[in-house]
Parts: structure tokens; C-alpha cells; sequence
């Protein structure tokens, strides 16, 4: 290779190949050891994952330009890896350039060849594996094909995910959808999808982003209503304006979508990614967590963490902006007395941010009662989107937590401080909660031991290399 020349790698060999190995892209369990001293670190953050899934799906709405697409910021984590993938299986030539940062990429597309009728586009295995695959139905029916078989999208087992939302968003638009066992079966009239008024019972993020993706192919104009303010979908609505969709009006009211897809001629698309809110959050976290140390993290947009920031706050963490980012200083770390922390939508807490809280509320000491004599002195946790997700409070209490669960469906977990968590084993079962049992165990004495059972499998679904190298450097096996 000529000196200078970028690193360009194919997702397959970010995924099987060396520097997939070099980004822990595995099944292994993960032994972290504590850190116990104070700390200084800074933190890049990646682009965002959730905002990534839709924004790649969309680019099949210039199949066949021949002008290349530049996205700039996208994660080297292993769901989005597999999303390229699959756009890779249909035609699509895709190089991840400068990846060596471990943290994110510039991809650049050539979609040129890419052709859709014909080809079972959802029989790659990689549909099975996130959650973000439902993305491309909503993309490849504008893009033009008339049917379609698509296996249930998969992901972490956080308890009921339906898609019943997305089924009817599409029918609204014309569609014939039906659900078959662990299939959906899509298919579209001869005269194409038509634009259409479309409610939602309840405010989602994802059906949200299929019904806009499936209407920008729609005739006419759609208006949706009772939408999502969620930051993926502005940031979604923001690619499509790039694509050259119009798109009025606002996903906290309503939203007005122009059918024929994208522009001709195609515009030459370049694209910069918002860093990812989570990650953000999950580095706070790590700060708040190991005390008496001061972590610089950026890029941040403080719009989509300021909630979760304040609640850090809360807990005796100083957040001061620097630069494009935030520096997170703590003395002691100290639960303020009595708090329900409930899911909702943005800008509340965020279902993805529920994990962090109860390891932090576990770690840190109760504050005094003359403080707070009317305070209580546990936490109250709901999450009205994916309950099982704080089912990691039971794993949390081998490590020395106080955490009960209610014995009812989607029952709330009620969280003591106790001001440390000690060595032990737990078992991951979804990202976000792998994350938060990797705080646990960095937070830890010296030498203290945590296993996460297959930690690099979770790890590798959401958080670039940034977090698994931090965590070697401070003894990770």
C-alpha cells in the first residue's frame, strides 16, 4: 500500500476478518478487572447506531445512481456492519475507509449495480440478527419492488417487539401484509403504493421511520400524524432532504411526505451522522462511576443527552461543555433519596438509558436522611417500552445489588444504593445491559474480578472499539 493511501475494508472483513478480531467482533466472555483510582480519559463518541440502521436502508432509494454516497461518522459496531452486508448481497459496492480509529468510518457507497426485482433481498441471515433489518421493507417498497418475504427482525430479547404498527402504516399506503409464523409477507398492486392520512395510536420510533421511508415511493402526498420527536427521526428526515425528499411539517405534530422518491437526476449525497446519544450516556455513566476522576467525552449534542445529563447531576457529577463535547467530573458519587425513574419519549429517559441508571443508582452511597428525612431511600424503575430490559437487575445482585423485582408483567424493579458493587459472574442478554455490567466491574477495587458471559457478543452490537480498548487498558482480559 502506498503511504497515506486509506485502509478500505469491506464489511465482511470488518466482520470476519482480522480487524473484525481487532474490534472484538466475537462470542468470547469478557473478564474485566476494577480500576480503583481516580482517572482521567478522553472519550470519542461514535455516530449514531439507532439513527444509522434507517439512514443506510434509505440509500436504496437511489439504487442505480451512479454517483457515489459519502457517510461520514458511521460505528464499526456489528449491527451496522451487517446492514452493509445486506446491502452488499444485492449489488451494492461498499468500503469502509479510515476505520482505523476504532470508533467510526467514512463509508462510501456504489449502488450503481444494484438491482432489486428478482432477488430475495431478506434471505440473507443477517435479517435475523438486528432489529434495524425491518428498515429496509419500508425502503425497498418505495424503491419499487412488488413483493417481498421478510423473517421477523431479531435483536436483543427484550420481550415483546411487535411489528403490528408497521403493518398497518403499511397497508394504509396499499400494501397487502400478512404474518405468517416468523415471516411477513409484503406485496404491492401493480398501480404502485398511493399516498395516504396516517395516524398512530401511540407515538413509535420505528413504524415512524418504515411509514416514511415506504412514502417517499408513495403518489401524492402522506401525512402522518402522532409521529415520533425522537433525534433518529429527525436525523432520518434530515438524510432524505439530503436524497432530495420533501418532507414538511414536524414528527412532533404532523408530517408531510412528497411520494416519487428521490430526485433525478441523483444528487451526489455526502452525510454526516449525529454522534450516538447512548454512547454518550454510557460514558457519562462510566465517569460517574468510577469517582473522583474527570472523563472528557466528544463529539456531543447536548439536545439529546441533556435529560440524562441532569439526572447525573442529580447524582453529585459536574457537567461542563468543552468544545464539541462535555467533561464529567466527580467527587462522590451520592443517590439523592426516593426517586421513580419512568421510559418515554424523547426528550424523557430513554429506554436505552434505564440499564446505566440502576448500576448507577447501585454504586452510589444513600445520602444522608437528615438530608432528606422524607425521602425514601430506594428507587423506583418502569420502562414502558421493553420491561425485560430490567430484568439485568437480577444478574446486577450477584454482584452485591439490592434490586426486587415486581411479580407482574412489565412490574417495576426497585433499586437500593449500596454504595459498591463486588467481583462475581453475569450473564449478558441485550446490549445496553452488558454495557452497564462492564461499569460495574471497571468501578470495582483493583484487581476485582466481573465476567460478563459472552460480553464481546453484545459489546460489538452497539459500542465501537473505543470501549472495549478503554477497558484492556485498564486490565480486561
Amino acid at each position: 500500500m502506498v503511504p497515506g493511501t486509506p485502509r478500505c475494508f469491506t464489511p465482511t472483513q470488518l466482520i470476519m476478518g482480522s480487524v473484525g478480531a481487532e474490534w472484538g467482533l466475537g462470542q468470547a466472555d469478557v473478564a474485566a478487572y476494577g480500576l480503583g483510582g481516580r482517572v482521567q480519559l478522553d472519550l470519542r463518541v461514535s455516530g449514531s447506531k439507532n439513527a444509522a440502521l434507517p439512514v443506510i436502508a434509505a440509500t436504496l432509494l437511489v439504487a442505480g445512481s451512479p454517483a457515489p454516497l459519502v457517510l461520514h461518522n458511521i460505528p464499526v459496531i456489528a449491527d451496522v456492519l451487517r446492514m452493509l452486508e445486506i446491502l452488499q448481497r444485492i449489488g451494492g459496492v461498499v468500503h469502509a475507509v479510515d476505520c482505523h480509529s476504532q470508533v467510526d468510518c467514512t463509508v462510501t457507497l456504489s449502488l450503481a449495480d444494484v438491482r432489486l426485482e428478482g432477488r430475495d433481498v431478506a434471505a440473507n441471515p443477517a435479517f435475523r440478527l438486528l432489529r434495524g433489518s425491518y428498515y429496509y421493507m419500508g425502503a425497498l417498497l418505495a424503491a419499487g419492488i412488488r413483493r417481498g418475504e421478510f423473517p421477523l427482525p431479531g435483536g436483543c430479547p427484550l420481550g415483546d417487539r411487535p411489528v403490528d404498527f408497521h403493518m398497518t402504516a403499511l397497508r394504509a399506503l396499499g400494501a397487502e401484509v400478512t404474518a405468517e409464523g416468523d415471516r411477513v409477507f409484503v406485496s404491492v398492486p401493480s398501480t404502485g403504493l398511493v399516498a395516504s392520512s396516517v395516524h398512530f395510536p401511540r407515538r413509535t420510533v420505528g413504524a415512524c421511520i418504515n411509514l416514511i421511508l415506504a412514502a417517499t415511493g408513495a403518489r401524492g402526498i402522506t401525512t402522518i400524524t402522532n409521529c415520533s420527536p425522537d433525534p433518529v427521526v429527525r436525523e432520518l428526515i434530515r438524510f432524505l432532504g439530503v436524497l432530495g425528499v420533501q418532507i414538511r411539517g414536524d414528527p412532533t405534530t404532523t408530517l408531510l411526505v412528497t411520494g416519487a422518491a428521490a430526485a433525478r437526476p441523483w444528487p451526489d449525497v455526502e452525510f454526516s451522522l449525529l454522534p450516538d446519544p447512548v454512547v454518550a450516556a454510557t460514558y457519562a455513566t462510566l465517569a460517574a462511576a468510577l469517582g473522583e476522576s474527570s472523563v472528557t467525552i466528544s463529539p456531543v449534542r447536548l439536545d439529546t443527552v441533556d435529560v440524562f445529563l441532569r439526572v447525573l447531576e442529580t447524582f453529585g457529577c459536574s457537567v461542563s461543555p468543552v468544545g464539541d463535547g462535555i467533561r464529567v467530573d466527580v467527587r462522590d458519587l451520592t443517590a439523592p433519596r426516593g426517586q421513580c425513574f419512568m421510559t418515554g419519549e424523547h426528550p424523557h429517559v430513554h429506554t436505552d438509558t434505564m440499564a446505566l441508571l440502576v448500576v448507577l443508582v447501585s454504586l452510589s452511597r444513600a445520602s444522608p436522611v437528615d438530608e432528606d428525612p422524607a425521602g425514601s431511600p430506594y428507587f423506583v424503575f418502569r420502562d414502558f417500552v421493553y420491561p425485560d430490559r430490567l430484568s439485568l437487575s437480577l444478574q446486577l445482585n450477584l454482584l452485591g445489588a439490592n434490586a426486587t423485582m415486581e411479580d407482574s408483567p412489565g412490574g417495576a424493579v426497585i433499586v437500593t444504593p449500596t454504595g459498591g458493587l463486588h467481583a462475581g459472574t453475569v450473564a449478558c442478554s441485550d446490549l445496553r445491559g452488558c454495557a452497564s455490567f462492564l461499569i460495574a466491574a471497571l468501578s470495582g477495587s483493583r484487581g476485582s474480578k466481573v465476567t460478563l458471559q459472552r460480553g464481546y457478543h453484545h459489546l460489538s452490537r452497539g459500542y465501537p472499539g473505543t470501549l472495549l480498548k478503554l477497558a484492556k487498558r485498564m486490565g480486561l482480559k
